[in-house]
């Protein structure tokens, strides 16, 4: 059952523009009230929006593991190639190549796509390290985050 709730053919509609490109990483725009920048939140935003739904505690429709907070991303995810794998980076893949979120679940409401925007805000996160929130035991609550532009044009 759980091979076929995450079976690997997805068809992703309406991301193959993203600029998110690897090696490509903007500024996120979250400020914690004191100006302070938070990628993390921005893309924390989007893990809660996106993700949380089958990456719960406890997971839920076939999902491995899950993403409810930041230490949650942190966690190992180990492979024979890489034992010191985390699941942020497991994340990086997954959204990289278009598996997450699996939009051929069915699922009722459907489990939507990232949006372009999304994908590039949580893409610009986990490929500049996946940093922590300004202080580190903040739950990004009450920082307002904004989505990095991209260009859908290919």
């Amino acid at each position: 059952m759980r091979a076929k709730a995450y079976s690997w053919i997805v068809a992703v509609v309406g991301l193959a523009g993203c600029s998110a490109a690897p090696g490509d990483v903007p500024q996120a725009l979250a400020t914690d009230g004191q100006g302070q920048e938070s990628a993390a939140c921005d893309a924390l935003a989007v893990v809660q929006a996106k993700c949380v739904r089958c990456h719960s505690d406890p997971p839920q429709n076939g999902a491995p593991f899950s993403l409810v907070d930041y230490a949650a991303t942190q966690e190992l995810a180990p492979s024979s190639k890489d034992p010191e794998r985390t699941r942020a980076d497991r994340m990086l893949s997954a959204v990289d190549l278009g598996y997450m979120p699996d939009t051929q679940l069915a699922l009722d409401p459907p489990v939507e796509p990232l949006t372009c925007e999304e994908k590039t805000t949580l893409l610009a996160w986990l490929r500049a390290g996946a940093e922590p929130p300004p202080d580190a035991a903040r739950d990004c609550h009450g920082i307002k985050t904004h989505l990095l532009a991209c260009d859908a044009d290919p």
